[in-house]
């Protein structure tokens, strides 16, 4: 499983509860908050979903750090 901490991030940042988060996404509230706590895998699909209603990148969403590469 993974640690997907930019999700809660994300989701503080809109201060939105776990529901409301959820719902705009179209999931139930548990499967958001197993994702959210890396219970659960999230799948592609939703990945996908997540950056087209929030307008953000899959390496935000996944908690992955920018580097520069020379």
């Amino acid at each position: 499983m993974e640690n997907y901490r930019g999700l809660k991030e994300l989701r503080k940042e809109k201060k939105m509860t776990q529901i409301e988060f959820a719902e705009s996404i179209g999931i139930e509230r548990l499967r958001y908050a197993y994702y959210e706590l890396g219970y659960a895998d999230i799948p592609s699909e939703i990945v996908k979903k997540i950056c087209e209603v929030f307008h953000v990148s899959a390496d935000e969403i996944l908690g992955m750090e920018q580097k520069n590469v020379l």
